[in-house]
């Protein structure tokens, strides 16, 4: 059974997360279910979701890293990493919008600021800020929107 765990643990740190699966898959069907196997499958599911979230925030597509996160099995978004990576995809996420909408209301007007505050809120529904953000746009806008 060791020599599938380094197997995988070295298509691991190859970033090849398909082998590395592979590798448990095939140790499974020869030896059966074992701890070490479940445990080495979430070590590549948590890279492999962490390094998902990392391509889409590398772009700037926070909403998509912070969504992949979410979508992922309940245990890996307890995991303390996945926990802080969502932490901080959603801090960024949060500026990014708060700028944009800022941007937006010197060029496009209140209205254009409140449309990309409350779609910031359909990724972080809730959000204290964003709330705030839209009720002083509001509040400010000649006209009541």
């Amino acid at each position: 059974m060791q020599t599938y765990l380094d197997q995988s643990e070295s298509y691991l740190s190859a970033g090849n997360y398909t082998e590395a699966l592979a590798v448990l898959d095939t140790a499974e069907q020869l030896l059966g279910a074992h701890p070490e196997i479940k445990s080495q499958r979430q070590k590549v599911a948590k890279a492999q979701l962490l390094n998902t979230a990392s391509i889409f925030e590398k772009s700037g597509d926070y909403a998509s890293a912070i969504k992949a996160i979410q979508s992922s099995d309940t245990e890996l978004q307890n995991d303390a990493e996945v926990l802080q990576k969502l932490n901080s995809l959603k801090t960024n996420y949060r500026n990014k919008i708060v700028a944009d909408a800022d941007a937006a209301l010197s060029k496009s007007g209140y209205s254009e600021a409140i449309r990309i505050a409350n779609n910031g809120l359909s990724i972080l529904p809730d959000d204290a800020t964003l709330l705030s953000k839209i009720e002083g746009y509001k509040a400010y806008a000649p006209v009541s929107l």
